[in-house]
């Protein structure tokens, strides 16, 4: 019986190579999942966000008629002081 002096070393190598795949394998797969948590939380800050700029957007309209009534009020008085300054 004959032992082929390399057959260890192959095996060897094997053994190296496979460490290193899965070592690299498993910090692909914790980078990947960190990625898809930021995903989540990006996603989450989006619909926050879109809520807020919903909000802003609602008070803008409500302020925009109030002082569109504000205007109208002023020209009003406006008109009521110039008869009343005529009627002197």
């Amino acid at each position: 019986m004959t032992v082929d002096p390399t057959s260890g070393i192959g095996g060897l190598a094997i053994l190296v190579i496979s460490f290193f795949i899965r070592k690299t394998m498993s910090e692909s797969e914790a980078k990947h999942q960190l990625a898809l948590q930021e995903i989540k939380d990006l996603e989450k800050m989006i619909n926050s966000n879109s809520t807020r700029i919903e909000v802003l957007s609602n008070n803008h309209n409500n302020i925009e008629k109030k002082i569109d009534s504000i205007f109208e009020a002023i020209k009003d008085i406006s008109i009521d002081i110039k008869h009343l300054n005529s009627k002197k």
